[in-house]
């Protein structure tokens, strides 16, 4: 796989000024994160002026209201410098170019080939045995904005598997669907959701809500 990026990188004042005010406080954006509660690759993404890198431009512009008053900035002079940046990123993805040759030896003796295919057989079971269930969510949406304390989680599973979500266990029907309501936290909620079989190995999802009163 071969790929280039080609990068034009004019001024940024937004995140530039974001960053010095940070910095006259002598904070780190770990410290930031921490104190906000907002992940440090959302800090970063105001930074660098890169609404792409949030779940939609409604998280970039509430993350930025919430970081103009903890560096306690002029809303007016956020708006400022947002009109005059000019910040482009060109990414040109390569076509990907592979070639892989493949080579069968054929084994002697109807005993080598009946030998094989039991051991295959056997491992197809094996690997059907810790295969992880599948899990489908349902609902709620990845980075829905909600105004609602209470939340309901949905989604569909294997029947004989053991869902938890944000490490509390979900009852699931005989068809595998599980459903329960969750409370919200003001702001950004990270709820995670895991469904195993007896000896299989974990599926995971993970869904972020915003909860603005």
């Amino acid at each position: 796989m071969t790929a280039a990026i080609l990068t034009r990188h004019k001024a940024n004042p937004l995140g530039d000024y974001l960053r010095e005010k940070r910095l006259d406080f002598g904070k780190t954006i770990k410290k930031s994160s921490q104190d906000l509660n907002i992940s440090i690759k959302y800090l970063e993404a105001l930074e660098n002026n890169q609404p792409q890198s949030m779940p939609g431009k409604e998280y970039f512009d509430k993350y930025l209201e919430i970081y103009i008053k903890y560096l306690k900035i002029d809303p007016a002079e956020i708006e400022r410098l947002k009109s005059n940046s000019d910040h482009v990123r060109q990414l040109v993805d390569l076509k990907k170019q592979s070639r892989v040759a493949w080579s069968e030896y054929l084994g002697q003796g109807a005993a080598i080939i009946a030998a094989m295919a039991v051991v295959i057989f056997l491992a197809i079971r094996i690997n059907a045995i810790f295969l992880p269930p599948a899990l489908q969510i349902i609902s709620p949406p990845e980075g829905l904005i909600t105004i609602s304390r209470q939340l309901e989680v949905k989604g569909r599973s294997a029947p004989e598997a053991e869902i938890v979500i944000n490490n509390r266990a979900v009852l699931v029907d005989q068809a595998g669907n599980f459903s329960t309501f969750i409370d919200l936290q003001k702001g950004l909620n990270l709820i995670k959701i895991t469904a195993k079989k007896r000896y299989s190995r974990i599926s995971e999802a993970e869904i972020r809500v915003l909860f603005n009163e």
